[in-house]
C-alpha cells in the first residue's frame, strides 16, 4: 500500500499547493481520505474486506450430473456398474466432492482443480450382486465445496441369475 499512499500524498500536496497559490484556501472545504482525516505518511490503510484462500467470489459449480452403465442389468453376478459424470464450473478454484450410494456407503472426499471455467469428468464403480440378487439402487455426486449441492441420482437395476 506504500505506492497508494505515495500517490495520495502527492495528490494532497499538489492540491494544497494549488489551493494556496490560487488563494482558494478560504473557499475550499477539506475532504478526508480516511475516516480520521488526511492520510499521514505513516498511516496504514485498512482493507475494505479480505478474501481467504478458500473464498473465491467468482467461482461456482454450475452443473453436476452422473449416469450409470449399465442402468438395467440382468445376467450373471457380481456385476460392476460404472458411474460416469461431469462437474462444470465458472471461474477457477477447487471443487471438493464425493460419491454417495443408496446403501449408505460413500467414497472418500476427492478434489478437482480448475484453472479456468470448464468441465471435468469423474468416474466411480460399484460391484454388487450374487446368485438370485435383485435390486434397484442409485448413486449421486455430492459437491461439498465451494457450495453444497448434489447431482440427480443415477439409478440402475440389477437382476442376477
Amino acid at each position: 500500500m506504500k505506492g497508494a499512499q505515495g500517490v495520495v500524498g502527492t495528490f494532497v500536496t499538489v492540491a494544497a499547493l494549488a489551493i494556496s497559490y490560487f488563494g482558494l484556501a478560504s473557499q475550499v472545504e477539506w475532504w478526508p481520505f480516511s475516516p480520521n482525516g488526511p492520510i499521514t505518511p505513516n498511516e496504514q490503510l485498512s482493507p475494505i474486506g479480505t478474501i481467504t484462500p478458500n473464498e473465491q467470489p467468482d467461482f461456482r459449480v454450475v452443473e453436476v450430473f452422473l449416469r450409470a452403465d449399465p442402468f438395467d442389468y440382468s445376467g450373471p453376478c457380481p456385476v460392476t456398474i460404472t458411474f460416469s459424470g461431469r462437474i462444470s464450473v465458472v471461474g477457477s478454484g477447487t471443487v471438493s466432492y464425493r460419491f454417495q450410494r443408496s446403501d449408505g456407503a460413500s467414497v472418500p472426499v476427492q478434489a478437482l482443480e480448475f484453472n479456468s471455467s470448464g468441465s471435468q469428468d469423474v468416474q466411480n464403480t460399484w460391484t454388487l450382486g450374487g446368485p438370485g440378487f435383485a435390486s434397484s439402487d442409485w448413486q449421486t455426486i455430492e459437491v461439498l465445496d465451494p457450495a453444497a449441492g448434489e447431482s440427480e441420482p443415477a439409478t440402475f437395476t440389477v437382476a442376477c441369475e
